[in-house]
C-alpha cells in the first residue's frame, strides 16, 4: 500500500503513515472511490500561504517602485537634480532640468563652455555640496509651480577649498508632465 500524500510504502493494515504521518483511511482501491472531500487536504493551506506570500511580495515589490517613482518626479527631486548638476559643473543636466523660454542652442553652447571653464578654475572642486531641501511650497492654484527652498555649501575659494553657507529658492514648474527648475527668473 502507498500513502497519497507523501508516495511511501505503508505495511498493510496500518492507520497512519510512518513518513507524514496521514491517517490511511483504507487501501488505495478504497480511498480512490470515496469522494474527493473524504480525501486528506493537508496541502491545502500550503497552497493558500504560498500564495498570500507571493501576492504580498508583488504588492510589496510594485508599492516600493510606486515610491521611487514618485520620489523621483516631484519639485523636490527636480530641484535637487538641478543642484547636482551645478555641483558637478554638468551644462547638460542642468539643461534636462531647467526651463527657459529664451534660451537658444547657441546660449546652450556658451553655457557647456562657461561651465567646463569653471570646473578647470575651481580644480575640479564641486560647486556645491551638501544639498539639504529645507522646505517645498507648490502652489495650491493649479499644482504646477512650486517653490523649493535649499541650503548648500558653495565653493567661494578653489585655491584654499573654502565653501560658505547659502539658501537658494527655486522656482519649479511642470511642464510636459516633468517638474523643471525656471533658470533665470
Amino acid at each position: 500500500m502507498q500513502c497519497d500524500i507523501c508516495g511511501a510504502t505503508i505495511p498493510e493494515g496500518s492507520k497512519t503513515c510512518p513518513e507524514c504521518g496521514a491517517a490511511m483511511i483504507g487501501t488505495s482501491a478504497e480511498v480512490a472511490s470515496k469522494p474527493a472531500a473524504a480525501q486528506p487536504k493537508r496541502r491545502t493551506w500550503l497552497v493558500v500561504l504560498i500564495a498570500i506570500i507571493a501576492l504580498a511580495v508583488v504588492g510589496a515589490g510594485g508599492y516600493i517602485i510606486y515610491a521611487q517613482m514618485a520620489a523621483n518626479s516631484g519639485p523636490d527631486a527636480a530641484a535637487l537634480r538641478m543642484m547636482k548638476a551645478f555641483a558637478a559643473y554638468d551644462a547638460q543636466g542642468i539643461l534636462d532640468n531647467a526651463t527657459h523660454a529664451s534660451l537658444t542652442t547657441t546660449d546652450e553652447a556658451t553655457f557647456a563652455k562657461q561651465a567646463a571653464d569653471s570646473k578647470k578654475n575651481n580644480k575640479g572642486l564641486p560647486a556645491l555640496k551638501d544639498i539639504e531641501i529645507t522646505k517645498v511650497s507648490v502652489a495650491s492654484k493649479d499644482a504646477t509651480t512650486a517653490t523649493v527652498q535649499l541650503t548648500a555649501q558653495w565653493l567661494t575659494d578653489a585655491a584654499t577649498g573654502k565653501y560658505a553657507q547659502r539658501d537658494e529658492i527655486l522656482t519649479v514648474v511642470k511642464q510636459d508632465g516633468k517638474w523643471l527648475v525656471r533658470l533665470f527668473q
